[in-house]
């Protein structure tokens, strides 16, 4: 994991082309789904971005986390939840 909010579970990943392209496609794509459920299971929410989309959308990449960290707004939070200081 690339970075991890403890307070709201919150991993974002940011992931190189080596995970969508190529030879490594399917591999690296299972890696990253077992990673993924793995840490769902331990109630963390896992964000995925492609580094090409943080150099060129960030903007949009803040505006998600946000979304996702952000009680009013999040499909993760539970009625009533604050999720804590960020």
């Amino acid at each position: 994991m690339d970075f991890y909010a403890p307070k709201i579970k919150l991993g974002i990943e940011i992931d190189g082309e080596s995970h969508f392209f190529d030879k490594f496609d399917k591999e690296e794509q299972m890696k990253d789904n077992i990673r993924d459920e793995f840490l769902n299971k331990q109630g963390i929410k896992v964000l995925r971005f492609l580094n090409t989309e943080i150099m060129t959308n960030l903007g949009g990449c803040l505006t998600r986390i946000k979304e996702f960290s952000t009680p009013s707004t999040s499909p993760y939070f539970a009625a009533g939840e604050t999720g804590g200081e960020t």
